[in-house]
């Protein structure tokens, strides 16, 4: 779908228009399996097309200013109703009518239905805020230029991802992404097993895959899973069973938004039939599909694979954080064998 010029009165009916239609194709792609990463590409580009746009129509296409896609859409993974967060970057010396010009365009986009989370900073207020802001740090780590001053960006990456950087080092980092997944565990009761669970936030969503992604783009500077496999963190085999059970929970959430309508991420009951019929690996032999046991069962096959897919990212989160915390935590003092197999290392035992 081409992007969408903002240069008349009726740029903003168009998006409106355009993302409708886009939201019913979407669905008819989902039933046919097409990968997610084709819709993800899909709507970043209309939105990327009709911001960029924007930004250039309201003026602000100069030195002065950049501006900057960050969280879920600077990974380019926008789901229906997630919010669109963008960063503005001005400069020190940005002229006072740049400040208005960056009202009007936050205005037009607002104007134009978009989910919408912003912030306008300085690179030196945004590295201030991101040395003491762990979220605001994070959502740097996957941020993309989208246009305008790459002089602006780069005052801020630079800083911030040079191996020397003090500004959240791997260990410190760690730590805080470590205390903050045990927070949001704690409040689903540390268990995947709900009734109407969270398919981003639960144990086991994908936030504990988003976890491991951050720790790796600030360690390793690098998010893609294969990093992971290259660094010995896991296997081949434990990637691919990873990216199967992100692209089904991703693929959850997509619907879910859809069928919605809004920004939802839990697994409600009224909603469980309607993705057990697209997603239900277990067709009910000799069965009826409108018969209400047969339904029943599409929804208990289809909880069932969500569970063992959840619990499955879960397993593979946790032996990644435990390897990551390895590394940058060795145990020490000197080994003591335990058996030829295996050593005692301080409160752990390694192999020998």
């Amino acid at each position: 779908m081409p992007a969408l010029p903002a240069t008349d009165d009726q740029a903003l009916p168009r998006l409106k228009d355009a993302l409708h239609t886009l939201r019913k194709r979407e669905l008819e792609q989902l039933s046919l399996g097409v990968p997610l990463n084709d819709l993800f590409r899909t709507r970043t580009g209309l939105v990327d097309g009709f911001i960029t746009a924007t930004w250039e129509e309201t003026g602000l296409q100069n030195a002065h200013a950049s501006l900057i896609a960050v969280g879920g859409y600077g990974r380019g993974e926008l789901f229906p109703h997630s919010d669109i967060d963008i960063l503005v970057l001005l400069s020190e010396d940005a002229p006072t009518t740049v400040a208005s010009q960056v009202e009007s365009f936050i205005s037009q986009l607002w104007d134009a239905g978009l989910h919408l989370g912003h912030s306008t900073r300085t690179p030196e207020e945004c590295l201030t805020l991101a040395a003491c802001d762990l979220s605001i740090m994070t959502s740097l780590l996957e941020a993309r230029l989208l246009t305008g001053s790459s002089r602006l960006w780069h005052a801020v990456i630079i800083p911030l991802f040079t191996p020397a950087s003090d500004i959240w080092p791997p260990q410190a980092f760690f730590r805080g992404k470590q205390a903050e997944q045990q927070a949001r565990h704690h409040r689903f009761d540390d268990s995947a097993y709900k009734i109407e669970p969270n398919i981003k936030e639960s144990p086991g969503g994908l936030r504990d895959w988003h976890t491991l992604r951050w720790l790796s783009c600030r360690i390793f500077h690098h998010d893609a899973t294969p990093q992971l496999v290259t660094e010995g963190l896991m296997t081949d085999l434990e990637q691919t069973a990873l990216l199967e059970r992100i692209e089904f929970l991703s693929r959850l959430r997509f619907t879910l938004h859809l069928l919605t309508d809004r920004h939802e991420d839990r697994l409600l009951l009224i909603h469980q039939k309607a993705l057990a019929a697209m997603y239900s690996e277990a067709p009910v032999p000799g069965a009826l599909a409108d018969e209400p046991d047969t339904r029943n069962q599409h929804v208990e096959a289809f909880m069932q694979r969500y569970f063992r897919a959840v619990l499955g990212l879960e397993r593979i989160n946790q032996l990644v954080m435990q390897q990551f915390e390895e590394r940058l935590f060795p145990p020490e003092g000197e080994p003591f064998a335990l058996n030829p197999r295996f050593n005692l290392r301080g409160k752990l035992i390694e192999t020998a």
